[in-house]
């Protein structure tokens, strides 16, 4: 399937001021991507000294990729290892495509999520990937493996690559339509759909009034 087909198949329905949310959302992670982030690093004095060995911090050149991925646990997932999460041969930025279609906000939300794994990204390039280790990052940032990555150093690349966002929060500001509601049912005589965060909350459809089974919406 190519990109566009992918793209056209996955516009969030629910959506309609904003019909090209999915293709916004690769154009801008593939941008945010290609960024040398090293200038902007460098101005801040606490990460000045473990980046004096680095000539760029450009995530695309260093073979990174934007994807879209799909959960309705996190919103983006920053994957460090090829063949990992998706089998690529790639280090990959996701972003969740349940997200993407079920956060009324998203527009408002991307780009501090996309920055929130490209700041761990980076911290995977300076730590895992370049001169540095693991070892160098415990001694520095203690608290770095105990937080999930979260850690001082991933605040401090996340405060300076986005000093005006968020980026350094967890995911908070979630404005979910009917698609992240916990129940749905699907009727088959009208097709009609209907989502609820109650278990029981229909035992016929609102359209038709036949009979209708309530589900997980999974």
């Amino acid at each position: 399937m190519s990109l566009d087909d992918f793209i056209k198949k996955m516009q969030p329905k629910s959506q309609s001021n904003t019909p090209s949310i999915v293709g916004e959302t690769m154009e801008r992670g593939i941008e945010l991507i290609k960024v040398d982030y090293l200038e902007l690093l460098l101005n801040n004095q606490d990460l000045k000294s473990i980046l004096d060995n680095e000539k760029d911090m450009n995530l695309y050149k260093r073979g990174w990729r934007f994807q879209f991925g799909k959960s309705k646990n996190w919103a983006g997932l920053c994957d460090p290892t090829p063949s990992g999460v998706l089998k690529s041969k790639n280090k990959n930025i996701l972003v969740s495509i349940d997200f993407v279609k079920g956060d009324d906000n998203w527009q408002t939300n991307s780009i501090n999520t996309i920055l929130h794994e490209i700041a761990h990204a980076i911290v995977c390039e300076i730590f895992y990937f370049g001169k540095l280790t693991q070892r160098d990052l415990i001694q520095i940032d203690p608290l770095h493996f105990s937080s999930k990555g979260h850690g001082e150093i991933w605040k401090k690349v996340c405060q300076t690559i986005n000093p005006e966002g968020s980026c350094e929060r967890f995911y908070t500001e979630l404005r979910a339509n009917d698609f992240f509601k916990k129940y749905r049912y699907y009727c088959i005589n009208c097709k009609h759909k209907e989502y609820s965060d109650a278990p029981n909350f229909a035992k016929r459809c609102v359209k038709c009034f036949k009979p209708v089974n309530v589900e997980g919406n999974i």
